[in-house]
């Protein structure tokens, strides 16, 4: 740490290795602990505190109701990513603190939000290169709209980008060299141009079934349907938002005196869309809700529009008040019973979830009773699939001193009831 080398990092599917920043983090972690659970802990709690400020943060700029930000971090969505040790779900803190401290710092002029901001869009470029919309269309306007500013800042922000060049140039030097980009066979070639307008997904529960399988409705109580397709509304919402925005992006780009602020934000909203759409379309991107990672925030400044113009045209907030209680008590709805299920059956058994991470590190730490040589008859799909997970976590936690017997082990699904995704070992 840190020049990680680049090679190790995941081949994504368009033929780039991903950032080294998760790796990084990782890193760090074992800097301090090898406990897998703690690492969670401690990065769920800091992504879900960073997308409650960026969101809080953007509420009071955009100057709407905080209770917009509430509603977001029911996201069932962001409760999922946030509890997942993955590099990509990194894209989501950092591109909403991006975008909120770029809009600060548009509303208020102060130098340290726009360092920041170009902080978090250089950290976003070690994750996951579908960060590229947002981070251009930010750096497009800076460079166009800006341009004073930068230049009165360019002594810290040009320091920023030396340093992270400098930490990283081992992973920028390994892409030049080694990319081939790559699309897969058999995929649409105009998906990928619409599929950026789905961008409001995650204040959705649509799609939940393919990262948690079907059994998560399994016993669920019968409101649920009722409430995944209240949920729904967050795409006219974003829609709407959408619509409403292109008059404040016509001042911008007219360069009419009477453009505010928060007119040029939404214009880089709308940037960011489009740069979305030319880098998806090309690449036949369409296929997985972690795409939206990086891009959510700008759906949640449009939404954020098209309730906030509702509320104005109506002159009261009584009945709008209703339905986003209603839209919250659905999300609540959905999160309770996916928190409910992977209680009652100790995660899932599907293979973008598996079984919780408890019952897995109860599962190894009963194999490690026995010695290494002792012959294994795994069965779990997840580990069979994916054998460096069981290794990982032999890793991180030592085997005991003591001489262990040699045993025949048979690890499976302890199928006490349908949908039990705990772990039983069986010795022989």
């Amino acid at each position: 740490m840190p020049f990680t080398p680049a090679a190790y990092g995941l081949l994504g599917t368009r033929g780039a290795r991903y950032g080294p920043l998760g790796v990084w983090i990782d890193q760090i972690f074992l800097g301090f602990t090898h406990d897998p659970v703690l690492m969670l802990a401690i990065r769920a709690g800091g992504v879900a505190a960073i997308n409650t400020v960026a969101l809080a943060w953007l509420c009071r700029t955009l100057r709407v109701s905080n209770w917009l930000a509430v509603c977001a971090m029911l996201s069932p969505w962001l409760w999922f990513y946030a509890r997942q040790l993955w590099d990509n779900s990194l894209c989501i803190p950092l591109s909403a603190m991006m975008l909120a401290a770029y809009a600060d710092f548009l509303l208020t002029r102060r130098p340290w939000p726009l360092r920041l901001a170009a902080l978090c869009g250089g950290l976003l470029l070690l994750v996951h290169f579908m960060a590229i919309p947002l981070v251009a269309a930010i750096a497009v306007h800076l460079a166009l709209v800006e341009f004073r500013s930068l230049w009165r800042c360019k002594w810290s922000i040009a320091a920023i980008i030396a340093a992270l060049v400098a930490i990283s140039w081992p992973y920028w030097s390994f892409l030049l060299h080694n990319y081939a980009p790559n699309i897969p066979g058999g995929t649409s070639r105009w998906l990928g141009w619409f599929y950026p307008l789905l961008g409001a997904h995650h204040f959705t529960t649509a799609g939940l079934e393919n990262v948690l399988g079907d059994g998560w409705r399994h016993g669920a109580p019968g409101i649920l349907r009722a409430a995944q397709w209240i949920t729904m509304l967050a795409y006219p919402a974003a829609w709407a938002g959408m619509i409403l925005a292109i008059p404040r992006t016509w001042r911008v780009i007219g360069r009419y005196p009477e453009a505010s602020p928060i007119d040029h934000i939404f214009t880089i909203a709308w940037a960011a869309v489009i740069f979305q759409c030319a880098l998806y379309g090309p690449l036949h991107v369409y296929e997985g809700p972690h795409y939206f990672n990086a891009a959510w925030i700008e759906f949640a400044a449009f939404a954020f529009l098209a309730i906030d113009s509702v509320k104005r045209w109506l002159g009261s907030a009584r009945w709008l008040r209703g339905m986003l209680g209603l839209y919250a008590a659905a999300l609540l709805v959905s999160l309770a019973t996916i928190a409910g299920t992977i209680h009652r059956d100790g995660g899932m058994r599907s293979e973008n979830y598996g079984t919780a991470l408890s019952d897995q590190i109860a599962a190894v730490r009963q194999m490690q009773r026995y010695s290494d040589d002792s012959p294994r008859q795994i069965e779990i799909p997840e580990w069979m699939k994916h054998p460096r997970t069981p290794a990982v976590l032999e890793e991180l936690l030592p085997s005991p001193v003591a001489p262990r017997p040699k045993r025949s082990l048979v690890i499976r699904y302890r199928d006490a009831f349908p949908g039990d995704a705990r772990i039983t070992v069986t010795v022989h």
